[in-house]
């Protein structure tokens, strides 16, 4: 304060008075220090004021503060009853899934195109896939007329480079390009040109997988009603798969009728082949299952024929045209279309213009059983009277013989059958025709009654010969026929090897009946189905004189069962006899193998990568290599 300072400045000056000082100086030293005093002290005051004004400004900031913290506990009140209130009435919101990102799928591109042949819109189309789910790679036409002309070759790259050095507006627009290309190399079918593939499409050899591919692919370019459709494709399968399908209950849409066909496809198809597994560790090898249970339809045969009118003709080796030609001519134009024609398994009657043109008539044809001309006895008795009728007339008339078959037929049509008293003639028109007068008139034409005088004798001995073929042919029937023996669904017989190959070394030798197998089906009272086994590849119908009754009694025990199968790795394995034979199949080997315990019949093929016993294959290259040649 100032009391101070005046105290320290008098102080000063009485310390300072000596002569060591001046008076004038030291008065001018006290004035400065006045002057600063006076500053700091008004420097003090201003301090103090601004200590004042801060201490009003930190009450006023708290009374602020404690506001602010009344505010925010009221504005904490209200948002929890806004919640409370929102929770009550409204479902909360389920939170924003974010996409992730659209990653584009790698599709390869089309094959190389030469702009031959009808699969234009094959490749377009892969290629407009590819533009679809990949549009950042080729984004503009350009790049897109680019790829594509990369993938032409042949007269389309030759037309796509022309089109590209023209550099016209064709060149700059993908889909000008392509529709310039569709022009160019495209040609497609009229509805009318469909229509006939799909009609005459059939399945043939193929499988049903691939036929039903192709009658999809047509079936989607034509009009045709789903009923049509269906029946298209029913018509079109094989003969085989039809006859499975008559069984079952065919469904009402194409896609059922495709499905079901192809379930029974699949089934047969496993059925025929022969399935090998593997087994390691011993020598066996797994069997084959059992063939699948086959079905027969109960039905309405039409009656049995009562009485046989043959038409004989001179022919030579016919094809399957000429056979049906002979037909019309023959058969057709004097008793109409045949409701079922049986027949040998000659090549003509197998032929596909044969089946065809008995499925355009509506007749059915029948193909008899192999190694048994019994079952079109009547055509075989017929051809056997005929043969007869010839060795009589050929020994005189060796150049003119074919103009006697008309005499042969009407001998046949006019003789008289014993079962019914009648002859096919009487039975067909409904009475017999008079072939010759008693008494003959007199004429004037001298010629004229020598010629039907030698038709009468020629006639008349042409008759005779048939008649006394006929009874010996029933006295000879009767004595080495006798009735056969009545066989029924389940009974157990053998088979006759006479027409089977069972691949021995010595046909001599070889068994004369295998078996027993059990009978699946009676198809009528001589013909049955047995249950053969799959490696046996033979038709498995039969007539009752190639199959032997199975007989057993104490005195003849019956053959011991074939061994179990040992169970190797959870499968069944039977034991290898030896080898018998082999052959190459693809880039191995296949050899014949004779089981254990099991027939000739049971033998079968197995590929050389299943016999894990190299001594079963060393053994048999030993007896081959030691066989001496021819």
């Amino acid at each position: 304060d100032l009391i101070s300072i005046d105290r320290f400045l008098s102080c000063l000056r009485d310390r300072m008075s000596g002569p060591e000082m001046v008076s004038a100086d030291l008065e001018q030293l006290v004035g400065v220090i006045r002057q600063q005093a006076a500053e700091i002290m008004n420097l003090r005051q201003e301090l103090v004021h601004f200590r004042a004004e801060i201490n009003a400004l930190h009450a006023e900031a708290a009374g602020l503060r404690a506001e602010c913290g009344s505010l925010r506990s009221d504005l904490t009140a209200l948002q929890a009853d806004h919640d409370d209130l929102a929770a009550a009435t409204v479902p909360p919101a389920e939170p924003v899934r974010q996409n992730p990102p659209v990653s584009h799928p790698k599709i390869s591109l089309p094959d190389k195109w030469d702009g031959s042949g009808t699969k234009c819109d094959v490749f377009l189309t892969a290629l407009n896939l590819v533009f679809e789910f990949q549009p950042s790679r080729y984004p503009s036409d350009r790049s897109r007329i680019a790829l594509l002309t990369s993938l032409l070759t042949g007269q389309a790259a030759e037309w796509a480079t022309a089109v590209l050095k023209a550099d016209g507006d064709v060149a700059h627009s993908y889909p000008a390009f392509t529709s310039e290309l569709r022009a160019v190399f495209q040609h497609p079918e009229s509805e009318v040109e469909v229509d006939s593939r799909l009609y005459h499409l059939k399945q043939g050899s193929r499988s049903v997988s691939k036929y039903a591919t192709e009658f999809r692919t047509l079936a989607v370019q034509t009009t045709w009603s789903n009923s049509a459709l269906r029946t298209a494709f029913y018509e079109g399968l094989s003969t085989r798969l039809r006859d499975e399908l008559a069984v079952r209950e065919l469904p009402d849409t194409l896609e059922g009728m495709i499905q079901l066909a192809l379930r029974v496809d699949q089934r047969m198809n496993h059925n025929t082949k022969t399935v090998f597994r593997s087994f390691t560790g011993a020598t066996g090898y797994h069997r084959t299952p059992e063939p699948s249970t086959s079905y027969a339809v109960a039905a309405s045969p039409s009656p049995p024929p009562i009485a046989s009118e043959a038409h004989s003709t001179g022919v030579g080796e016919p094809t399957a045209k000429t056979t049906a030609e002979l037909i019309l001519e023959h058969v057709v134009r004097l008793h109409g279309f045949p409701q079922d024609i049986v027949s040998d398994r000659g090549p003509q009657f197998t032929a596909k213009f044969w089946q065809a043109f008995c499925r355009l008539v509506g007749t059915t044809s029948s193909l008899s059983s192999g190694f048994h001309p019994q079952t079109n006895g009547q055509t075989e008795r017929a051809n056997q009277q005929l043969e007869r009728f010839l060795r009589c007339f050929a020994s005189e008339h060796q150049r003119s013989w074919a103009s006697y078959l008309v005499w042969a037929e009407l001998s046949n049509n006019l003789h008289t059958s014993t079962a019914t008293g009648l002859s096919p003639f009487e039975v067909c028109y409904g009475f017999q025709p008079p072939i010759f007068e008693h008494q003959e008139p007199e004429v004037e034409v001298p010629s004229a009654q020598q010629l039907v005088r030698r038709c009468r004798r020629l006639w008349n001995h042409a008759r005779a010969a048939i008649q006394k073929t006929n009874r010996r042919y029933i006295v000879q029937h009767r004595r080495r026929h006798p009735p056969g023996r009545l066989f029924h669904v389940g009974d157990r017989v053998y088979l006759s090897t006479k027409n089977i190959n069972l691949k021995t070394d010595s046909r001599k030798l070889t068994p004369r009946y295998i078996g027993p197998f059990k009978i699946t089906h009676r198809l009528n009272p001589v013909t049955f189905r047995l249950q053969l086994p799959a490696s046996l590849r033979v038709h498995p119908i039969f007539h009752q004189s190639q199959l032997k009754p199975v007989f057993f009694s104490p005195l003849s025990p019956q053959a011991p069962a074939p061994p179990p199968p040992r169970i190797v790795d959870g499968g069944p394995a039977y034991t290898v006899r030896r080898i018998l034979d082999s052959r190459p199949r693809g880039r191995g080997t296949q050899y014949l193998v004779d089981w254990e315990g099991y027939g000739p019949e049971e033998r079968s093929w197995v590929p050389g990568r299943f016999i894990l016993d190299p001594a079963l294959i060393q053994d048999y290259r030993r007896r081959v290599s030691s066989t001496p040649g021819p």
